[in-house]
């Protein structure tokens, strides 16, 4: 028969939800094969209701309720239930080891029953594995204005117009991870041995302790990762979010996801700040790849940076940044391309510098612009 240290490792295993199918199958046996010391049974059924989380899936109260309908258990609440378990081992310190067959039998009957007992509904399918129910935070950062949230390990996140983010009240685990859409910026706080996680879209994005940029709104073809400083890595997950591919950025790279192709593109920031006009400028060229620190993130710091973006472009971006919405009637101007910067410009201020770069007319009513030659 297993030795009783043995036995409690594998109990261990089993409320961390980390046991191993093999050790899963020696613990059913002996639960529910073997006559157990009177000691290790109240070791075991004190673990049991200790457990703050018991993350196999029966953790909830109506897990529990189900059992002891089942099984036809007294009717104790979880803190009854601690206090009896301690209230066991007091009795045998105090008796030295002295059996005492009423106290033992009651206690064999309950850890017995809600530890062996679990296992075997688990595997019939009597009830489903389930994970901590879990509070989380929801922040959304609104067309025409951005939001900064300091996270419970202190990190911060400014989310841009028409963002939104998912967190837990408190991080838990070894792990710490948002869910996120739309733009925004993480100063994430280093913590090598409790990583970061960014999930959006198709991708997750993990950090030990950085700075970057991640630009992911659903209707946007592709996903821009922006490193500043630390070091990222990029996991390309699949329909299941299982793991499928890799890639590790360095300071002042980005990363473009294509959600077509599944791809990902790494590319080299300019370190150099290029000169970007602060009047808006018509561009005649080609579009360039062009990514400077400066362009990224010019955003947090209330600057509407463009660099060779079509007009097309630019007014999705506008109808972020003001909250409006524009309608280009003209295939052909939105295809015109421009440099520039904004910063207190309004909307119609904006929309004239634009127009003085390219002939073009605007009308603004109520909350809908129109542009057209």
């Amino acid at each position: 028969m297993p030795s009783s240290q043995h036995i409690k490792r594998l109990l261990d295993e089993f409320i961390s939800g980390k046991i191993t199918p093999e050790d899963e199958n020696d613990l059913f046996d002996f639960v529910n094969n073997h006559d157990i010391d009177s000691t290790l049974i109240a070791w075991m059924y004190k673990k049991w209701t200790d457990s703050p989380k018991r993350s196999v899936g029966f953790h909830s109260e109506g897990a529990n309720e189900k059992i002891r309908r089942k099984l036809n258990l007294p009717d104790r609440s979880s803190r009854e239930e601690r206090e009896y378990a301690n209230h066991v081992i007091e009795l045998e310190k105090r008796k030295k080891g002295r059996f005492i067959p009423q106290i033992f039998r009651i206690a064999a009957v309950l850890a017995l029953a809600l530890i062996g007992s679990y296992l075997v509904l688990m595997r019939s399918g009597y009830f489903t594995t389930m994970p901590l129910k879990e509070s989380y935070s929801e922040v959304f950062a609104n067309n025409g204005s951005k939001s900064t949230i300091v996270l419970p390990d202190s990190s911060i996140i400014i989310l841009n117009s028409g963002s939104y983010l998912r967190y837990p009240v408190n991080f838990h685990g070894k792990n710490r991870w948002v869910y996120f859409e739309g733009e925004a910026f993480f100063n994430i706080k280093t913590g090598k041995a409790y990583p970061f996680y960014v999930n959006t879209g198709n991708i997750s994005i993990r950090v030990t302790g950085t700075e970057f940029n991640v630009k992911s709104f659903p209707e946007d073809q592709f996903i821009e990762t922006t490193l500043i400083s630390g070091s990222i890595i990029i996991e390309e997950l699949d329909e299941k979010k299982q793991l499928i591919n890799q890639i590790f950025l360095n300071p002042n790279q980005f990363a473009v996801y294509d959600k077509n192709t599944n791809k990902i593109e790494v590319s080299d920031l300019l370190i150099e700040d290029e000169i970007i006009p602060k009047q808006a400028v018509r561009v005649e060229h080609e579009p360039a790849v062009l990514k400077t620190p400066q362009i990224t993130v010019a955003w947090k710091d209330d600057k509407f940076v463009f660099y060779n973006e079509s007009l097309e472009e630019i007014a999705i971006r506008m109808e972020r940044w003001y909250d409006t919405k524009i309608v280009i009637q003209d295939e052909e101007l939105k295809k015109y391309r421009y440099s520039g910067t904004f910063e207190d410009e309004n909307i119609e201020q904006a929309l004239d510098a634009l127009k003085l770069a390219a002939s073009f007319e605007f009308q603004i009513n109520n909350n809908q612009i129109t542009i057209k030659r």
